[in-house]
């Protein structure tokens, strides 16, 4: 089990020789730049003692200002807003009473930058932006249609089996883990094989700031999980990997990886 939680782990992956978001080396005479893995301005001062990857300064820049729109996002869970509406980067429509969205936002893009990163960190070697992958958000997604917005269905046999399989593994102690910024965010993946093609997949669920309760309790509210494969279907050689149990394990919130 790899496990990054204190400052000196953090220390160790600022110096990984590739920029997980090309994946290529750096060469000496490129401009390096550092990215906050989520951005800061998801967390409160307090709480900042961040993961830092090394980036190249041109695949960085260009976050920007999805990182501060997630930063507004995430802050509403802890009742953060902008004192000036002018500095409010949300753009959200009131669909019906106490129900909005947020239309100007791709949350799904921003938490595969951010489990890109966590695999480079735990693994030591970057993930390719694109490979296999289902990502459920932590709150319910819409789509636009003749009618206005429709929520999309939440593909819930997938997620249940991804929560049992994290809390299965959890209880075994058998999980990599990262958990920063003073605990308010918590990563956790484990690595199962396909029983079709044999190839391995990372199963991996994410929690900030219990961001679940973001969503609408009517609707259904879900924890972060997900999975990805890499291109070739190999698995980190020191990566923790799935282990089944016949015991069972409490899990009386099948939709949340981080409850009960």
């Amino acid at each position: 089990m790899i496990s990054l939680h204190y400052p000196k782990h953090f220390q160790a992956v600022r110096q990984l020789s590739f920029c997980y978001l090309c994946g290529n080396e750096f060469l000496p005479d490129e401009k390096i730049d550092r990215d906050h893995v989520p951005p800061k301005t998801v967390f409160a001062k307090v709480h900042r003692v961040p993961l830092i990857l090394k980036t190249h300064a041109a695949c960085n820049e260009a976050h920007s200002p999805t990182d501060e729109k997630m930063g507004q996002l995430i802050g509403l869970s802890r009742g953060a807003i902008p004192t000036d509406p002018k500095n409010s980067r949300l753009q959200i429509q009131h669909l019906g009473f106490r129900t909005a969205a947020i239309t100007n936002i791709d949350v799904h893009g921003a938490i595969w930058r951010w489990v890109r990163g966590f695999h480079a960190a735990l693994y030591r070697e970057p993930l390719p932006e694109i490979c296999q992958r289902a990502i459920e958000l932590p709150f319910q997604r819409a789509r636009r249609d003749t009618l206005g917005f429709s929520v999309v269905p939440l593909r819930e046999a997938q997620h249940v089996a991804f929560v049992r399989a994290i809390k299965t593994n959890r209880a075994k102690q058998n999980v990599d883990r990262i958990r920063c910024n003073a605990d308010k965010l918590t990563y956790e993946c484990v690595w199962a094989q396909n029983e079709g093609n044999r190839e391995w997949g990372c199963i991996f669920a994410l929690d900030v700031y219990d961001w679940k309760d973001l969503g609408d309790p009517k609707l259904g509210q879900r924890g972060c999980a997900g999975v990805y494969s890499l291109p070739d279907g190999h698995v980190p050689p020191n990566a923790a990997r799935l282990m089944k149990s016949s015991i069972l394990v409490p899990n009386t919130e099948p939709l949340d990886p981080f409850g009960r």
